[in-house]
């Protein structure tokens, strides 16, 4: 789900699982778009939560030169292409992070050509492991 507020833009994201009473969410969260017109790509990480396929890193493209995403592992050669999702509002991409390990990973941005048009550097709070932790809702 998107939304504005104070000409702010933001993406919140959840994972939910569906029951007989509803659905219940098991980990969620938003991040902001500011700076629209300073950067290429956003990014955020879901970590090992049960009963989800977790962890995963994900944000929004917001190049429209970027055709191509991939997560590094920082300082390593491992690296993960990510799966690009096409919406009517957003490109969306992701990388489901099982075998990734680690707080610290790349995000590169490509052309069509493979050229490299954006990278950054990011921390995640806590080690990419792959041990599901109990939602943090239940």
């Amino acid at each position: 789900m998107s939304n504005t507020d104070n000409s702010n833009k933001y993406l919140s994201t959840a994972f939910v699982s569906e029951n007989i009473f509803g659905y219940k969410d098991l980990y969620s969260g938003v991040s902001s778009f500011e700076g629209l017109d300073r950067i290429d790509l956003t990014a955020q990480y879901f970590p090992a939560i049960k009963k989800t396929s977790l962890p995963i890193y994900f944000g929004v493209i917001l190049n429209d030169k970027i055709e191509k995403v991939s997560v590094k592992r920082n300082n390593n050669s491992e690296i993960k292409d990510a799966k690009i999702i096409e919406t009517d509002d957003y490109r969306i991409w992701l990388v489901y992070m099982n075998g990734f390990q680690g707080t610290k990973f790349d995000i590169l941005g490509y052309s069509n050509d493979g050229s490299e048009l954006y990278k950054f550097e990011d921390t995640i709070p806590e080690n990419a492991v792959q041990k599901p932790l109990k939602s943090p809702y239940e």
